[in-house]
Parts: C-alpha cells; sequence; structure tokens
C-alpha cells in the first residue's frame, strides 16, 4: 500500500502488517525515533530504523519534492519492507498518477459534489463522472497539448462532441438576459440553422 502522510499514524501502520501487507508511507520530517531523533536529523537514510511507539523496524528514505518556480524540498517516508531508492520512487509515482486522477474528479468533474443516495444513483454519477474525465483526456490526446487545464479540455470536448449542448447553454444564457427568443414576424428566416426563429 502507497499512503501519503495523513495514514502515517501508529494503528495504520501495525493494521497494515498484521493484514499481510507491506506499505509505503509518507512521514513529517520530525518523525522520532525510539532514540529520539527525528528523520531530518539522521545521516544515512534508506537503513532500518525503529520509530517511536511501533514495535516493528521500517526502512526511512527521503526524495526530493519539486515546488513552483523551480525551487524543491526534502520530503521523507517509511517502508515496511527492505526497498530500494528506485522501488521507492517507482511506486510513488504510480500513487501520485492515482492522486492526480482523483484530484482532477474531485475538483474538475463533480466526484465529490454528490449526494446521491440509491447505489443506482451512486452508479449513475460515478459513470458520468467517469464518461466526463475520459472525454476531456480524449481531447489532450488527440490536441497533444500540455498547457490546457481539465476545464479547458472538457469545454474543448464539448465544442467537438456535444455541439448542441454548446448551443443550448448559449441560447440558455441569451434567455437570462432577455435576449430569447428574438423577435421577428412570420416571415422571418433562420441564419443560424439551429432555432428556426432567429435573425441572426
Amino acid at each position: 500500500m502507497v499512503a501519503d502522510s495523513a495514514f502515517a499514524t501508529l494503528p495504520f501502520l501495525v493494521g497494515v502488517r498484521r493484514m499481510g501487507f507491506e506499505a509505503i508511507v509518507g512521514v513529517r520530517r520530525d518523525r522520532r525515533t525510539r532514540e529520539g531523533k527525528r528523520l531530518e536529523d539522521l545521516r544515512r537514510l534508506g537503513g532500518q530504523v525503529y520509530l517511536r511507539g511501533l514495535p516493528f523496524p521500517v526502512w526511512a528514505f527521503r526524495y526530493r519534492y519539486p515546488l513552483p518556480g523551480g525551487r524543491w524540498e526534502w520530503r521523507y517516508g517509511v517502508a515496511t519492507f527492505p526497498a530500494t531508492s528506485r522501488t521507492l520512487l517507482l511506486w510513488g509515482r504510480r500513487r501520485f498518477t492515482i492522486e492526480h486522477f482523483f484530484r482532477a474528479m474531485k475538483s474538475e468533474f463533480s466526484l465529490g459534489q454528490f449526494g446521491q443516495r440509491s447505489p443506482l444513483g451512486v452508479h449513475r454519477f460515478l459513470v458520468l463522472s467517469l464518461l466526463a474525465y475520459l472525454l476531456a483526456h480524449w481531447v489532450r490526446v488527440e490536441r497533444k497539448d500540455e498547457g490546457l487545464t481539465w476545464r479547458e479540455r472538457a469545454g474543448w470536448a464539448a465544442r467537438l462532441l456535444l455541439p448542441e449542448l454548446v448551443v443550448q447553454g448559449a441560447l440558455g444564457e441569451l434567455h437570462a438576459l432577455g435576449q430569447w427568443p428574438p423577435g421577428g414576424g412570420a416571415g422571418s428566416t433562420c441564419l443560424c440553422r439551429i432555432c428556426g426563429r432567429c435573425k441572426f
């Protein structure tokens, strides 16, 4: 199991071992060992240490975490098994990919907003959120443009795949502004060829 520092509690680590699993968990830099030393004060990481209150040994490591503006800082973690630094980085990258997916799903595709009460409602909401994510991801792959945000990708997906919804949204905004339906007599012609009534 790979988890962030919110799960670096003693009950979590003991429970993981009791269930027969191994874990890599991020920890705070000031986490103490049995001897009272902080992880950031240890001269040699990658070796076996005993955290205060934990009945079994763990292997401590640190890695450089990139910050905005090209800066970085040291982050710390422990593994419940002897692992090389390469293994730790590989697992961490995989976890970050999964974390990025859930962050995008919650913030941009409403996964964190639903209040469904029935199993069928939850299932439908999950399918719709995942479908919206996949369509936006498809736009990113097709356009080969890394600079777009998820919101911009979702807008492009709607314009490319569901143009009728975009037009309905525009007509709804016009109606809210009091500009819809447009005037015109029975002899008016439709120039947009969508609504059959407009003059533009």
